[in-house]
C-alpha cells in the first residue's frame, strides 16, 4: 500500500496533525477499520489510472476483498454489528466507492449507514459517543449525496459545540439582520464568520480539542445552512438573497476542504449553480451594488475555477466593484474582510480571481458584462 498516504487518508476532512493523534489510536485498533484504511491510502491518481491487472491494482483488489470479508463477520456479531468503528468503516467504504464510480456499492453502502444509525437510534446516538465518526458519517454522505440539499443524515440536536460560535456583535462587519431574515438565518451567518476565523487560528499547529471542535461545528454549521428557512412575507428578492448566503456561507466552509475525500466537487458545483440562479434573480432587481453582493460573487466564482461560469461571475464582479468605485485589489480584500473572509486561505485564490476582473475590464472598455 502507498503508506505516505495512509496518515494523510486515514481521516477524511481537515485532518490537522492533532486530530490525527486522537483519530489514529482508533483506526489502529480495529482491524476492520484498519484494513477500510489500507485500502483507503491506495486512493491516488496513479494508482486510480493502473491497468486493472498491474500489481497495484491486484493489491488493491486483495485489500478490499479483506475489507469486505472482515466487515461480513464484524455484522453477524449483534454486539459490534453497529459499532462506532464499524460504521466509521462502512462511511470510509463509502467514500471509496464514490470515487470509484461504484454506484450499486455506494447504494449498498448507504443501505448499510441506515440500518446501522437506526440500530444506534440516530447520529446522535453515534455523536455523543464519538463525535468524530459521526461527524465523517455526516460529511461523507452529503459529500456523496445527489443533491447536497437533501442531507441522507442528520442530527436533531444543533447545540452550539464550541464557545466561540457564540453570536458577538461587531459594529464594524456586515450586519446580516438588516435583510429581515430572522434570527436563525442571522445566527447562521455569525457561525460562518465565526468559523471562518477559528479555521486561521488551527490552522497553526491547534490542540487536538480545538480541532475536534472545529469538526464538530463544521458539521453543525453546514446542516443549519442547508435547512435554513425564511419568512414567507419576504420579498422574493431578499429571500433569493438570503438563499445566495446560505450557498455561500457553505461554499465558503468548504474552500479549506478542498483535496481531501470524498471528493466533494459534485457538491460544490451543485451549490454554485444554485447560487447562480438566485443570483441572477438579485442581479436582475433594482436591489444596489454592496460588499455583500461583492462577497457573494466573489465566492462564486472561487467555487467555479475551472468551470464555464467562472466567466459569468467574473463579468458581474466587474460590474459590481464599479459600481462600488473599486479599483484595486487591496480596496476589494478591505469590502471582503468586512462580510466574511478566511485569513489564511482566501488570499491567494481570491487575488487571482480579482486578476481575471482587472482582466475583463480592460477587455470591455466599458462595455457590458459577459453572459
Amino acid at each position: 500500500m502507498h503508506l505516505a498516504n495512509f496518515v494523510f487518508r486515514c481521516f477524511p476532512f481537515f485532518n490537522t496533525p492533532s486530530i490525527i493523534r486522537v483519530w489514529w489510536p482508533f483506526v489502529r485498533d480495529d482491524i476492520v477499520l484498519f484494513h477500510v484504511v489500507l485500502e483507503l491510502s491506495a486512493l491516488h491518481p496513479a494508482a486510480e489510472a493502473s491497468p486493472p491487472n498491474s500489481l497495484t491494482a491486484r493489491r488493491a483488489k486483495e485489500v478490499m476483498a479483506e475489507c469486505l470479508r472482515l466487515l461480513k463477520d464484524r455484522l453477524e456479531d449483534p454486539f459490534l454489528r453497529a459499532s462506532d468503528q464499524t460504521i466509521a468503516a462502512v462511511a470510509n467504504l463509502l467514500a471509496i466507492e464514490h470515487s470509484r464510480g461504484n454506484v450499486k456499492a455506494v447504494k449498498s453502502h448507504f443501505s448499510g449507514l441506515r440500518l446501522m444509525l437506526q440500530l444506534r437510534d440516530g447520529l446522535d446516538s453515534v455523536k455523543a459517543s464519538n463525535s468524530i465518526v459521526a461527524d465523517i458519517v455526516h460529511w461523507t454522505a452529503m459529500a456523496v449525496a445527489d443533491d447536497p440539499m437533501q442531507l441522507p443524515f442528520e442530527f436533531e440536536r444543533s447545540d452550539d459545540p464550541a464557545p466561540w460560535l457564540r453570536v458577538v456583535s461587531d459594529p464594524m462587519r456586515y450586519d446580516f439582520s438588516q435583510l429581515g431574515l430572522g434570527e436563525a438565518f442571522e445566527t447562521t451567518m455569525a457561525n460562518v464568520d465565526a468559523i471562518s476565523q477559528r479555521f486561521s487560528v488551527v490552522a497553526n499547529n491547534p490542540s487536538s480539542e480545538e480541532s475536534v471542535a472545529v469538526v464538530d461545528a463544521l458539521a453543525l454549521i453546514i446542516q443549519r445552512l442547508l435547512r435554513l428557512q425564511f419568512p414567507v412575507d419576504r420579498d422574493f428578492v431578499i429571500i433569493a438573497l438570503g438563499d445566495s448566503c446560505r450557498y455561500v456561507g457553505a461554499l465558503h466552509i468548504f474552500s479549506p476542504l478542498g483535496g481531501y475525500y470524498p471528493d466533494s466537487t459534485l457538491m460544490s458545483n451543485a451549490l454554485m449553480h444554485r447560487l447562480k440562479s438566485s443570483l441572477s434573480i438579485v442581479l436582475d432587481s433594482e436591489y444596489e451594488s454592496d460588499y455583500l453582493l461583492l462577497w457573494l460573487l466573489q465566492v462564486g466564482g472561487i467555487s467555479a475555477v475551472t468551470l464555464p461560469e467562472r466567466r459569468w461571475f467574473v463579468g458581474h464582479l466587474a460590474s459590481v466593484a464599479q459600481d462600488l468605485g473599486i479599483e484595486t485589489w487591496v480596496q476589494a480584500e478591505r469590502a471582503l474582510t468586512y462580510v466574511i473572509w478566511h485569513a489564511v486561505f482566501c488570499g491567494v485564490v481570491f487575488q487571482q480571481l480579482w486578476s481575471e476582473v482587472e482582466i475583463h475590464r480592460q477587455r470591455m472598455s466599458g462595455g457590458g458584462v459577459d453572459g
